[in-house]
């Protein structure tokens, strides 16, 4: 989360410090070691694929909040 933090920090020109919880960590003996997003089975079932990469979605997330500010209240997402 970190890393996917950072790269929208990036791409938005800004530049706040993250803060990690130790707290919020997996614990050491999850049984889950490694979340990964997989789109193969829609691929083989639904036939469907993504037509917008990482990049692309994330500019185009930035620009809609930013052009509907009176949707987002900012101060309830900063701790």
């Amino acid at each position: 989360m970190g890393e996917f933090a950072h790269l929208i920090l990036r791409m938005m020109g800004k530049t706040i410090p993250i803060r990690h919880d130790q707290a919020r960590d997996r614990p050491e003996n999850s049984e889950v070691m490694k979340l990964v997003s997989e789109n193969g089975k829609a691929r083989r079932l639904l036939g469907w694929a993504p037509h917008t990469s990482i990049g692309d979605g994330l500019r185009q997330t930035i620009a809609f909040v930013d052009g509907n500010p009176e949707h987002y209240r900012e101060a309830t997402y900063r701790l």
